[in-house]
């Protein structure tokens, strides 16, 4: 019992883990970001190259992963917002397409991924790596809300939208700070969940992965304590019910996905509304 309620823990804190970071890039600095799991993606083959390989392979996904790092930052005051998206999203389903098409990378069944140091789904060892990612997580969330960086943050939010701001804005700067605390949350917490699973394979780069967690970071809001405790529900969620009443996992997943869907759209609506009434 207690191993499954670790398990569950560990699943959720990784997760939630990887929505604060992306919290950071898209609730803060107004970045249209959608790929935070991209970069935990690679992070998990890189692992698991690691250890089939050795650590030139290691170095060699690290790098390409830290172009793709600057290619965003590169690229984030070039394209349209709505581009941007997009492009965060072809990110996933072409990189997906590559270690779909790699032999070396194991193709659709991916490779394995069990290590001797953190033995896969043994999930009280992991659990003492997952909090402190998810404690630096939440606590870089919760400096930006007691920092000059914080404000200048939201600043960079209203250049986003008025153009007459920009100049008051280091906003290069602020995008290489909060995108590569970002990537180094996420990169952290895909190796773990490469080590913990034992096996990664092409879906974990699936676009139907990345939309949970835009949507867990879109209901959490730029507070710390909400967006922590929202990210932590969000995946928690089905796991706790469905091992309490027994109910199947997948529906309760799509019954969360629904009513948080729903409070999205009433929360957007309400400040369309407070918007319209201002002008």
């Amino acid at each position: 019992m207690i191993s499954n309620w670790a398990d569950i823990a560990v699943r959720a804190l990784l997760d939630a883990s990887l929505v604060l970071a992306q919290v950071l890039v898209v609730n803060w600095l107004g970045m249209p970001f959608a790929a935070i799991t991209l970069f935990a993606g690679v992070s998990a083959y890189a692992v698991a190259l690691a250890l089939h390989f050795g650590l030139v392979a290691f170095g060699v996904a690290v790098a390409l992963a830290a172009l793709m790092l600057i290619a965003f930052i590169g690229l984030v005051d070039v394209l349209p917002q709505d581009s941007y998206l997009l492009l965060t999203l072809a990110a996933l389903g072409f990189t997906g397409a590559v270690a779909s098409g790699s032999a070396t990378l194991g193709g659709q069944l991916g490779m394995s991924s069990i290590s001797k140091v953190l033995v896969a789904q043994d999930p009280l060892p992991f659990l003492l790596c997952a909090v402190p990612v998810f404690l630096l997580a939440f606590g870089a969330v919760w400096m930006l809300g007691r920092s000059q960086l914080g404000m200048a943050s939201n600043l960079a939010r209203l250049a986003r939208l008025e153009k007459q701001a920009v100049p008051l804005v280091p906003m290069k700067s602020l995008t290489k700070v909060l995108l590569s605390v970002a990537f180094l949350l996420a990169v952290s917490s895909g190796a773990l969940q490469g080590l913990y699973t034992g096996r990664v394979d092409p879906n974990v780069f699936r676009i139907e992965n990345a939309i949970p967690v835009l949507v867990a970071t879109l209901a959490g809001g730029r507070n710390h304590w909400r967006a922590a405790l929202v990210a932590v529900g969000f995946f928690i969620f089905p796991d706790l019910f469905a091992d309490l009443i027994g109910y199947q996992r997948s529906a309760l997943a799509q019954f969360r996905e629904i009513a948080l869907g729903i409070l999205i759209m009433i929360v957007a609506g309400r400040q369309w509304a407070r918007s319209e009434a201002r002008q």
